[in-house]
C-alpha cells in the first residue's frame, strides 16, 4: 500500500538483510518527523503573519506572496487528496502510520471483493490522537454504506459476509483485531 507511512524507509526490506542499513532508532525517527512537523507549522505561521500584517495596513487590493499562495495551495491538495494520518497499533518494527486515503481504499477494496456489494462509502470512528487535530488516533469503529446487487438473495447474509470481509482485512492488513463494523445497505444495483 503506497500511502503508508511505515517508521522503517524500506519497509519490505528485513532488517537483518546483509549489506543494509540498520533501521534507525524510534526516537531518531520521531524526533525528524516532530521537526518536519514544526517546519510545517512555521511556514503555516510565517503565511498567517503576513495575511494579518497585509489585513492591518487596511490595503484591500493587497496580493499574497507566491511563497504564501504555494503553501496554502499545497497544504489544502495534500489535506484534500490524502486526509489526515492515522495512528495504527505499533509493530515489532516500531510505530506508523497511514493516510486516511489509504484507509477508505483498503475498506472500499474489502468490501468490492465480497461477490454481490458494492462500497458506496466508508465512515471510521477514531480514538482521541496524542497529536491533536494534525492526526487521527487509532480506528475504533467502521461504518459502511454499500449497495446490495438487487438479485443477490439474503440481504443480511451479504451484509453479514462484507463485515466479516471488512473486519479480516483490518485484523491482517492493520492488526485491528475484533473491529466493530456496522453495515448499512443504501442502494441495489443490476450487475
Amino acid at each position: 500500500m503506497s500511502d503508508m507511512t511505515p517508521q522503517d524507509p524500506d519497509p519490505g526490506r528485513p532488517s537483518h538483510a546483509v549489506g543494509s542499513a540498520p533501521s534507525p532508532r524510534p526516537e531518531a525517527e520521531a524526533l525528524a518527523q516532530a521537526q518536519a512537523t514544526e517546519s510545517y507549522h512555521r511556514l503555516i505561521r510565517a503565511v498567517r503573519e503576513e495575511w494579518a500584517a497585509q489585513e492591518q495596513s487596511g490595503d484591500d487590493a493587497f496580493q499574497m506572496s507566491s511563497r504564501a499562495l504555494r503553501t496554502i495551495k499545497e497544504a489544502v491538495r495534500a489535506d484534500a487528496r490524502h486526509g489526515r494520518r492515522v495512528e495504527m497499533p505499533p509493530t515489532p518494527d516500531g510505530p506508523y502510520v497511514l493516510t486516511e486515503l489509504a484507509l477508505r481504499t483498503l475498506l472500499r477494496e474489502s468490501v468490492d471483493a465480497v461477490p454481490g456489494a458494492r462500497a458506496l462509502r466508508s465512515e471510521v470512528t477514531y480514538t482521541p490522537s496524542a497529536h491533536g487535530p494534525i492526526q487521527r488516533g487509532i480506528p475504533r469503529r467502521i461504518r459502511c454504506r454499500i449497495s446490495a446487487r438487487h438479485d443477490g438473495g439474503s440481504l443480511i447474509a451479504l451484509a453479514d459476509r462484507v463485515r466479516a470481509a471488512v473486519q479480516e482485512t483490518c485484523a491482517l492488513e492493520l492488526d485491528l483485531q475484533d473491529l466493530p463494523v456496522d453495515i448499512r445497505i443504501e442502494d441495489l444495483h443490476d450487475r
